[in-house]
């Protein structure tokens, strides 16, 4: 488990996980948005992505994730050989939309193409990260109902 980018434990450790996330959670974030969005008859995906606030970093790397809510999987080899494994938050897409400044406002509008064999829910992710494997300034997540 990472937390904020800059953390790194095993993610059984969950008194480690809590304390970490807790403190976190106390540092100042910027405000990341997610508005529009909306699913076009085309199967593409449309919104806007906002980010704003008085952070202090060196420079950030504005993303956008676009993650199944669940997936499965067959595994035929390796120490899980026969198992069916469930997963969540499964990332199918991530791009890199812009680089954030502190002092100024970000926003740009994003279009993904949503693959129809893939009908169930999606979520769709944004989040701000210090340039190289900095930590993560901001983040923002909304749920889409799939077709």
């Amino acid at each position: 488990m990472v937390v904020d980018g800059t953390t790194e434990f095993t993610g059984s450790e969950s008194d480690k996980a809590q304390s970490t996330i807790g403190k976190a959670g106390q540092n100042p974030k910027l405000a990341v948005s997610l508005s529009s969005l909306r699913v076009e008859e085309s199967n593409r995906l449309r919104a806007s992505v906002g980010v704003d606030g008085a952070v202090k970093t060196r420079g950030a790397e504005v993303f956008v994730a676009l993650a199944l809510d669940h997936a499965e999987s067959q595994v035929s080899r390796g120490e899980n050989a026969g198992r069916n494994l469930s997963h969540v938050g499964v990332v199918t897409k991530l791009e890199k939309i812009g680089t954030f400044r502190a002092g100024e406002k970000f926003s740009k509008e994003v279009e993904f193409k949503i693959d129809p064999a893939n009908s169930g829910k999606f979520r769709l992710v944004a989040f701000v990260q210090e340039s190289g494997m900095g930590r993560v300034l901001g983040a923002a997540e909304h749920s889409i109902a799939g077709r």
